[in-house]
């Protein structure tokens, strides 16, 4: 019976009860923390058992005001006359979200005759469809205003500046960003708050003749209302902005509406004057009977959420330092610790199972937190994953406890096994042994020979000693000799000097061996070079040779289909194939081209003539010369350039091809109906050109390969192309001490092409 605490029994009820444990202090903990969170937990008072005089209620009433005082300016936005109307104009300038965020600035320039005011059908359906800005970076008008010119009819006519249109279309946006948000909300707020379907009565005003009232009630009845509080019957807010006069019975009311809601209010107008009331009795069914029947639902479990807080924590220690205790002993006296079989795992990997256990549960507990929960569902789940995770924790840290008692934490470590495996693998190796040897022999000789010639005064042993030093200095200089011829070996053989040899005369040993391999490697690498070099050289001269010989045919081919055409042959057949035949060669001519083009940058026979180049100008003559070729697919060009001329220093035929294989890329390869983004930035000393373009063809090369020779992205080959227009326009970008990458983002393709910008100063010189 004395080892009856050690036996398997008792530590698998110690086990469940910790588990059991461990999930009532946690589910107390939410518990607690949700009904804090909601305002039920008073720490004043937790026996209150009145929603009314409850935290929560006064949470929920000061938010309904909130929501009214929003109500109240969203209602003057979309309302005429205390009904809703879409075809009511909205000033842009005077619109007010339900954030009440305003526009402080006025309205730039007094255009006779116009207003900027906008039906709300109009902006809702705008907004639901989508706006666009267009080359300039101004709004796209999908509407003009009620009466008047549109934005941009006014900046063509000289009545707004370009600063003030763009104002305009700014603010214009900002409303577009917010109306439709604002109008969901207006619907909610307008079922919320009608008069039969809530306890909550409102009149707000704002306090001049031109301002609306927002009610669910007459004011006379609102009155009576208020009056009737002093019989206890209701809660009531009542402010007055043009007395500064404010008047409630719900605690935090006042501080609440001050730092909250008194800037939202000056949005109603300009001496706002609001008073609300709310029937405790709660006689409709609305959001505060809800609130009432939670908080009646879940404030009793208070007192026995403190309780059993309190236990639970402590009978989780309790159980915890009883199965620490406990674990791994069969009796009280013996010192044998009885392992599992995982505790046979590296002690490592368990350590690194408890952290990550301890990172899941923290992100699991955020979650659940910031997600939507009911109580009870809260209580379920995290009730549920803390048995999991208990169970699982249990499981390595009494792991841990065992290893510590029985004394194996460090030594079924991975790093010990890895230290002992490198230990015995030193031992083993016969350069090791002879070494470990020669250092333990050589200290053993110089301490017993220090001996003799200190203590015994031997002459011998002071010869031995000095003989001793003097090989050891031998031996060392020697290898710092060998050592560093090797390296020297290494650094020319790096530096591209593969024919070098270290002699290799005098070595011995290891260094003899290790010399010898690194003359290996250079004689390896030479053939390799060698033979890479030729080979280049074979396939550069045989593109140039049969790209030579095909152009004098081709040449014929094309003279003659269009001497055919001159001959105007009726056969609506033969013009079809003549047609047919001119493009073939035309694409075989370009081919040819691509091909000596390819071969002189490779074998760099190519001769550039650097010119100061304006590369804005560039894009604007090659953005026309492609428009056909463009439009022939649909793309739209989105382009987007510096206003002032951009210099750079490049060969202007080789910049042009460049540039010409980038757009042809595009004319290829990208997807129809689709936008071309082609945008030039500046920084103080470079400039960056870039075309994006959404791929018609699924990409499965990565952006390295995309630019070598004769690799296209259309794996297929359904399209025209060699497959060597990005690898001549990265070579000659570089050529010309430009920088060439290529970017992919799923079915997004972008290419930038960067150059040193030639500086004013510079360009000065160059004229001259």
């Amino acid at each position: 019976m004395k080892n009856s605490r050690y036996s398997i029994g008792m530590k698998a009820l110690l086990v469940m009860l910790q588990q059991i444990f461990s999930v009532l202090l946690v589910v107390s903990i939410v518990l607690l923390s949700s009904l804090f969170g909601r305002q039920m937990l008073d720490t004043d008072d937790i026996f209150n058992r009145s929603f009314v005089d409850s935290g929560y209620y006064a949470e929920t009433f000061q938010h309904s005001v909130g929501e009214l005082i929003q109500y109240a300016y969203l209602k003057e936005q979309f309302e005429v006359q205390g009904t809703y109307n879409e075809n009511k104009a909205i000033d842009i300038f005077s619109y007010v979200n339900a954030d009440g965020i305003i526009e402080t600035r006025k309205q730039p320039v007094e255009i006779p005759e116009q207003k900027f005011r906008y039906r709300i059908v109009d902006l809702l359906t705008w907004a639901e469809n989508g706006y666009s800005e267009d080359k300039d970076g101004l709004l796209v008008e999908a509407y003009t205003p009620v009466a008047g010119k549109s934005v941009h009819q006014c900046l063509e006519e000289g009545l707004l500046s370009y600063a003030d249109a763009q104002y305009v279309l700014r603010r214009l946006e900002q409303v577009l960003a917010n109306i439709k948000q604002d109008m969901n909300l207006y619907q909610r707020y307008l079922n919320k708050y009608s008069v039969s379907e809530t306890n909550v009565h409102f009149w707000i005003s704002g306090g001049d003749e031109t301002s609306r009232i927002a009610s669910n009630i007459g004011y006379s009845d609102m009155r009576k209302e208020l009056k009737s509080v002093k019989d206890g019957s209701g809660s009531y807010f009542y402010y007055d902005a043009e007395s500064l006069h404010m008047k409630t019975n719900v605690d935090g009311m006042d501080d609440y509406f001050y730092t909250e809601l008194e800037r939202l209010s000056k949005n109603i107008g300009a001496h706002p004057k609001i008073m609300i009331f709310v029937d405790t009795n709660f006689s409709h069914h609305d959001f505060f009977t809800e609130a009432n029947r939670e908080y009646q639902r879940y404030h009793p479990w208070i007192i026995g959420g403190i309780f059993l807080l309190a236990f639970s924590m402590l009978a989780f220690i309790v159980t915890l330092i009883l199965l620490t205790n406990i674990s791994g002993r069969v009796d009280g006296k013996s010192d044998i610790i009885r392992t599992n079989w995982i505790d046979r795992i590296k002690t490592e990997f368990i350590l690194a199972a408890i952290l990550i256990l301890i990172v899941v549960t923290i992100i699991a507990a955020v979650q659940i937190m910031y997600d939507d929960w009911e109580i009870p569902g809260m209580l379920i789940i995290t009730g549920t994953m803390t048995y999991v995770c208990d169970s699982i924790y249990q499981v390595l840290y009494l792991s841990i406890v065992r290893r510590i008692k029985a004394g194996i934490l460090w030594k079924n470590s991975l790093i010990y096994w890895v230290y002992h495996g490198v230990v015995r693998a030193f031992l083993h190796w016969k350069v090791s042994v002879r070494t470990l040897v020669v250092f333990i022999g050589g200290n053993i000789m110089f301490l017993f020979t220090t001996y003799q010639m200190l203590v015994k005064h031997s002459v011998l042993a002071a010869i031995v000693w000095i003989g001793l030093l003097i090989a050891d200095a031998i031996i060392t200089m020697k290898k710092a000799i060998q050592r560093n011829k090797m390296m020297d070996g290494v650094e020319e053989i790096a530096g591209g000097n593969l024919k070098y040899k270290i002699d290799t005369e005098g070595f011995y040993a290891e260094n003899k061996i290790l010399a010898e391999a690194i003359n290996n490697i250079g004689d390896g690498l030479y053939r390799a070079v060698d033979e890479n070099t030729k080979n280049e050289r074979m396939k550069a001269d045989l593109i140039t040779n049969v790209s030579h010989d095909i152009k004098t045919p081709l040449t014929s081919i094309i003279n003659y289909v269009n001497l055919i055409r001159m001959e105007k042959v009726e056969n609506e057949k033969v013009k079809e194939y003549v047609n047919i035949l001119d493009s073939k060669a035309q694409r075989l001519r370009q081919l040819t081209e691509d091909l000596v083009e390819a071969s002189k940058i490779s074998s760099g026979n190519i001769e550039l003539d650097m010119q100061c180049i304006d590369f804005v100008e560039l894009i604007y003559q090659t953005g026309g010369e492609f428009n056909e070729k463009f439009e022939a697919k649909d793309l739209t060009t989105i382009t987007k350039l510096p206003g002032d001329p951009v210099y750079i220093m490049a060969d202007g035929r080789r910049i042009w091809r460049v540039v010409e294989n980038l757009y042809n890329n595009v004319a290829k390869y990208a997807l129809a109906h689709t936008r071309v983004y082609v945008t030039v930035e500046t920084t103080e000393d470079e400039m960056e050109f870039s075309v994006k373009n959404i791929s018609e063809q699924e990409i499965k090369l990565d952006t390295e390969e995309l630019t070598e020779r004769f690799i296209r992205g259309d794996t297929s080959r359904t399209t025209e192309g060699s497959g060597l227009g990005l690898s001549i326009a990265k070579n000659l970008t570089i050529l010309m001490n430009g920088h060439f990458s290529v970017e992919m983002d799923g079915d997004l393709f972008k290419v930038s092409v960067c150059f040193p910008l030639v500086s004013k100063k510079e360009t000065d010189n160059l004229a001259h």
